[in-house]
């Protein structure tokens, strides 16, 4: 945990803006057409897609063999935050964001009165457990702006929810990079071996030495 922990106050802390700048214009175009068209709930279930479709990605990197976990069904987006929650290979926040993100996609998805993020706040018939969920984006947006790329001080639901699923996916497409250069570093065979070296000599020992 403690090469993990270095690798994320690495690249949490220190990014690289000339990157962050050309590959957000990237990830704009992919979501731009449901920004300008006016669907907020097509806006709303892809973006989730494509921030699911970006987690899965990053834990390909990871997880040797994942494809048996990304075949199953059953394995859900919810479990897939789970899962990488409690690997702690990327920051907390981040998966705060990516949850709320899922949440609000189920609001659209399935209450035929998700109209539009505004609607979803006026609504009577949609649950002020499934409002609230809409309510934190504005606050959600903000503290990852706080990470270091520039405030906005965005106010609208619809562009908090489009804004905060760019940044989601450009922290986790940098993420997933630098943990696939990590897992190559950990499984190149002369680390491999002396990784195995210290285990067998740790697992030799009796319980109770010191």
């Amino acid at each position: 945990m403690y090469l993990l922990s270095k690798y994320l106050k690495c690249i949490w802390e220190y990014p690289d803006y000339n990157f962050i700048k050309e590959y957000t214009k990237i990830l704009k175009r992919k979501l731009n057409k449901y920004q300008k068209d006016g669907d907020d709930r097509a806006l709303a279930i892809m973006g989730a897609l494509i921030v699911e479709n970006t987690l899965d990605e990053l834990l390909s990197k990871w997880i040797n063999n994942y494809n048996i976990l990304y075949k199953n069904r059953d394995f859900s987006f919810s479990m897939k935050i789970d899962l990488t929650l409690a690997m702690r290979i990327i920051p907390t926040e981040l998966l705060t964001a990516i949850d709320n993100i899922r949440k609000i996609r189920n609001v659209f998805a399935h209450n035929l009165d998700a109209i539009s993020f505004e609607e979803i706040i006026s609504s009577d018939n949609i649950s002020e457990n499934e409002k609230k969920h809409l309510k934190k984006i504005i606050d959600i947006n903000k503290g990852l702006y706080e990470k270091g790329l520039e405030n906005k001080n965005i106010t609208s639901y619809k562009d908090a929810y489009y804004d905060t699923t760019i940044s989601i996916l450009l922290t986790l497409t940098i993420f997933s990079e630098q943990l696939r250069v990590l897992h190559e570093y950990l499984w190149e065979k002369n680390n491999a071996d002396k990784l195995i070296e210290k285990i067998c000599k740790e697992t030799r020992k009796p319980k109770n030495s010191e």
